[in-house]
C-alpha cells in the first residue's frame, strides 16, 4: 500500500500597497525569487489600498513569469489596516498556516522567505519577525542616522512586531482564538501592528526573532529632512503612548508614561540650553540640536496622546 503523501502546508505573503507602483515592481521582483522549501507551498497575495484600482496592471503583468502563484485584490477602503486585515481574510479563504508580510517600498533578500519557513518547521513560536537593513542617503548621514545592525540575536523573544517583516500563524487570527485583526480606527494614525502584536502577545502569543529573513528599504531623501524625522519622532511617540494607554488604561499608562514626558522636556531643554556653545563645532551643533529635537517630539507626542489628539500622517502617502 502507497504511503499518503504528507499535506502540504501553505504560506502566503502579503503585499499592501498604495500609491507606489515603481517600488511595487521592485518589491515583486523580489518575491518571484524566493526558494520554497520542500513540504512547503507559497502564494503572493498583492492588496491595492486604492478606491480606484491602480496596480491591477502590475499584478497582472509580474504574475506571467512568477514561478509562484499571484493573487490581486482590490481594497477600496482606504488606510493600513484595511488592508492589512484584507490580507488575513484573503490567506484564511486559502487555509493558509501561516502569513506573511512585506512593505511595498522594501525588497526581500533571496533566502528572506526560506529563513523563515525553516524556523516556522522547527519552532513552536506564533509569530516571526525578521531584520530589516536601510539604505540611507547622504543627507541622512549628516544627522548620524545611518543604523547600525540591531542588537538583537537570532532566536531573542520579543514583546512586539511590526509588518514591514513579519509572518505568524493565521491561527491568530481564527474567531475560535478570539479573532485578531487590525483596529481600522487606527487608518489614518498608524500603530495598527503594533497594537495587533501587543494583544497577541498579551493573549500568550509567542514571538521570536528571526536575523536571517532580511528585508532591505532604500530611504528616500525627503525622509532626511529635519523637519520629516522630528515629525516622525512625534508621530510614533503619540501612537505608542496611546497604544499604551488603551492596554493599561490612563492611571496604569501614566505611571510610566509621565516620567518618560518629563525627561524628554527636561533634556531637551537642557540640550537647547547648551547648542549656542557648541557652533564652534558644526557636527556637534547638528548632533544635538538634532538630540533636543528628538526628545521634544517624544514628550509631545505623550501629550498629545493624552489629549486625544493623534496626528494623521497617513492622510498623504509618499514616495512612488
Amino acid at each position: 500500500m502507497e504511503p499518503t503523501p504528507a499535506r502540504e502546508r501553505t504560506c502566503c505573503i502579503a503585499v499592501c500597497t498604495a500609491q507606489r507602483p515603481i517600488m511595487l515592481r521592485a518589491c515583486l521582483a523580489s518575491l518571484a525569487t524566493q526558494h520554497v522549501a520542500p513540504g512547503w507551498k507559497a502564494e503572493i497575495i498583492v492588496i491595492d489600498n486604492e478606491q480606484v484600482p491602480r496596480v491591477a496592471g502590475i499584478v497582472e503583468e509580474f504574475s506571467r513569469n512568477c514561478p509562484l502563484p499571484v493573487t490581486y485584490v482590490h481594497e477600496p477602503r482606504r488606510g493600513i489596516p484595511f488592508a492589512r486585515n484584507r490580507a488575513i481574510e484573503t490567506s484564511l479563504e486559502r487555509n493558509a498556516e501561516w502569513i506573511a508580510f512585506i512593505d511595498d517600498d522594501e525588497v526581500a533578500d533571496a533566502d528572506w522567505l526560506g529563513a523563515y519557513l525553516k524556523v516556522a518547521t522547527e519552532t513552536r513560536a506564533d509569530v516571526l519577525h525578521g531584520l530589516t537593513k536601510y539604505n540611507y542617503p547622504p543627507l541622512c548621514r549628516k544627522w548620524g542616522l545611518a543604523k547600525k545592525p540591531g542588537r538583537r540575536r537570532d532566536g531573542d523573544r520579543l514583546v512586539c512586531a511590526s509588518t514591514n517583516n513579519v509572518m505568524f500563524r493565521t491561527r491568530l487570527a481564527h474567531r475560535s482564538q478570539g479573532g485578531l485583526r487590525f483596529d481600522t480606527r487606527r487608518a489614518l494614525t498608524g500603530g495598527s501592528d503594533t497594537a495587533f502584536f501587543y494583544s497577541a502577545t498579551d493573549n500568550g502569543a509567542r514571538i521570536i526573532h528571526v536575523a536571517d529573513a532580511v528585508v532591505t528599504e532604500n530611504v528616500p531623501e525627503e525622509r532626511c529632512s529635519y523637519k520629516w524625522r522630528m515629525k516622525r519622532y512625534y508621530r510614533c511617540s503619540a501612537s505608542s503612548s496611546s497604544i499604551a494607554i488603551q492596554r493599561k488604561g490612563y492611571v496604569r499608562a501614566a505611571l510610566r508614561l509621565l516620567p518618560r514626558f518629563a525627561w524628554n522636556l527636561i533634556e531637551s531643554l537642557a540640550i537647547t540650553l547648551i547648542l549656542p556653545f557648541l557652533l564652534i563645532r558644526a557636527e556637534w551643533f547638528r548632533k544635538y540640536l538634532y538630540k533636543a529635537g528628538r526628545r521634544l517630539a517624544c514628550a509631545l507626542g505623550i501629550l498629545a496622546a493624552y489629549i486625544g489628539k493623534l496626528p494623521t500622517p497617513y492622510e498623504r502617502i509618499d514616495d512612488h
